[in-house]
């Protein structure tokens, strides 16, 4: 028992030790007691965003003067009531030599090294973006070869406490032993960074010859509700029955937990009689004290996020969707309550990091499941990627890769991030960039319709259509009567012409609009159209507007 309790007060004072431990280096300071502390996210060899005011806070006593030194820049500010402070350096230009940030407020003065200047990126979602880089296909190559010191990476811890949250994180992130810091791209930290994040980052680099930051917060099995601010979700009345719904689980969260130990209980004793007797063991209480826990409302917002903003960058890529695709949440939150979502959380953080051109950069849903046999009415995540590409195509500064090529029927983590972060790169070549690329594919223009026959015109051709190896599949028209039938394809030149012997007067199409649908119709590039339709009928969508495409 001595030994036991020796072990783990020693335990203790490393994890303190490691807490108290900073990557920034610590000036010579006078015995008044310290009272500066800088947002979590500036560290020893971060990136800072280029080419637009750069915030840097913190808090110290109130009243105290803070400056801030950085890059031939200096700016003093007061600290607030609250003693919170924020200085903001003007516009950076791009610098691939490290250089050192100065924050002192008189008794207290901490310095950061090896700062450099080029574009930062959050990326952010639930598990396909934290996927890490070794269960990708060619990510433990791409970790034995990392090594890049203008390639840096901050990862948030993806723990998240019970219950979650229910103000925001702004001092710190979830505490942890390990010191979160920037780290330089090497084999380590590289084993520990999202692979869709790694791939994209991987393109930036070669394309732009700029230093490439990267901050990764991402949970899996998240609902998008839980990455909107409290205030945004209760200010829009189609959500604030989620922030009402995570209010009553933290409520019950108490009485949750002693109801699951009580059943955790009875089962383990039944499980005992049952193995004696030779019987089936019975199946084990569902875990009640989790329900909810990746689904709060603002959860992942206020572990998260709440303590990244002002931080400045160009952009974030958005890897999320599955969650509302399932329907887990019927009463409050879907896929047809997705663009209420989206659009929300996209507007909170912009007002967030007061940056109305902050780039979203949207990873449609995979295919996932074997393809239908028959055409579907309904489908959660055809109303996620429905949503995704209209968001894309209609709120400014936002883009679109489409991915329904690149699942897995068998698993809801497809392995070819690769391709994932490549054609995140294209979109951020073309659209925040400037770079005259190909980043996206066929998209539908028009439709006309001539007896039985429908003809489909396309936009981004690129080269001409291409049919994928298995012809032209998932096409789907329908009359009046609104009975989906499969359609036969072939592609005209610009367009692809649709037939049916079971409908004499088309009025609607559909493609790959299926969970498990894959991509049958790519441009020249070799990128996929994404999945549309042409109905708004009844019964099908957001509630707000037609997704058309």
């Amino acid at each position: 028992m001595k030994s036991f309790f020796v072990q783990a007060l020693f335990s203790y004072a490393m994890v303190i030790t490691a807490m108290a431990c900073s990557s920034a280096s610590h000036a010579a300071e006078t015995a008044t007691e310290p009272t500066l502390t800088v947002a979590p996210l500036f560290t020893d060899r971060m990136i800072l965003q280029e080419g637009m005011p750069v915030p840097v806070w913190g808090w110290t006593t109130p009243g105290h003067s803070v400056t801030v030194s950085f890059a031939e820049q200096t700016v003093t500010v007061t600290a607030e009531a609250d003693g919170h402070w924020e200085a903001r350096l003007q516009p950076l230009v791009t610098a691939a030599e490290g250089r050192t940030l100065t924050v002192s407020d008189g008794p207290t003065t901490t310095i950061f090294h090896d700062v450099l200047v080029g574009e930062v990126w959050l990326c952010s979602g639930q598990s396909n973006m934290a996927m890490r880089l070794p269960l990708a296909v060619g990510g433990q190559e791409a970790v034995k070869q990392a090594g890049d010191s203008s390639l840096r990476l901050f990862s948030t811890d993806d723990t998240l406490p019970w219950p979650m949250p229910t103000e925001p994180r702004v001092r710190t992130f979830a505490p942890r032993a390990k010191p979160y810091a920037w780290q330089h791209a090497n084999p380590e930290s590289a084993a520990d960074m999202s692979a869709v994040a790694w791939f994209f980052a991987q393109e930036l680099r070669r394309e732009l010859k700029k230093p490439v930051g990267l901050i990764l917060a991402s949970r899996g099995g998240t609902l998008g509700e839980s990455w909107i601010s409290r205030q945004a979700l209760r200010a829009h009345p189609k959500l604030v029955a989620m922030a009402d719904l995570t209010d009553r689980w933290h409520e019950d969260a108490p009485e949750a937990r002693k109801r699951m130990q009580a059943a955790q209980a009875a089962w383990t004793a039944a499980a005992k009689v049952a193995k004696a007797e030779g019987k089936p063991e019975p199946a084990k209480p569902k875990n009640e004290a989790a329900l909810g826990t990746t689904s709060y409302a603002s959860g992942c917002y206020n572990n998260y996020i709440a303590a990244i903003h002002p931080f400045a960058m160009r952009g974030v890529i958005w890897y999320q969707g599955e969650g509302n695709g399932d329907h887990h949440i019927k009463e409050v939150s879907s896929g047809a309550n997705y663009e209420r979502v989206l659009t929300t959380l996209i507007t909170d953080w912009r007002q967030r990091w007061n940056q109305e051109h902050l780039h979203f950069l949207i990873v449609q849903l995979a295919n996932y499941h074997l393809p239908p046999t028959a055409p579907r009415e309904r489908d959660g995540w055809s109303e996620v990627r429905a949503v995704q590409a209209l968001v894309a195509d209609t709120l400014p500064d936002c883009g679109l890769a489409v991915i329904n090529d690149l699942g897995d029927a068998k698993d809801i983590h497809p392995t070819r991030k690769a391709q994932v972060g490549e054609r995140l790169s294209l979109a951020a070549r073309a659209k925040v960039y400037g770079q005259k690329v190909v980043f996206s594919g066929p998209v539908l223009k028009d439709m006309t319709v001539s007896g039985s026959t429908v003809r489909l015109r396309f936009d981004q051709v690129h080269g001409g259509l291409v049919a994928s190896s298995e012809g032209l599949t998932g096409f789907a028209i329908a009359g009046s009567d609104r009975r989906w039938a499969w359609a036969d394809a072939h592609i005209d030149n610009d367009t692809v012409i649709l037939t049916s012997t079971t409908v004499a007067n088309p009025v609607a199409v559909r493609y790959a609009w299926a969970i498990g649908s894959v991509a049958s119709l790519f441009n020249g590039a070799g990128l996929p159209a994404s999945p549309f339709r042409t109905d708004d009928w009844p019964g099908v969508g957001t509630g707000d507007a037609p997704m058309q495409r």
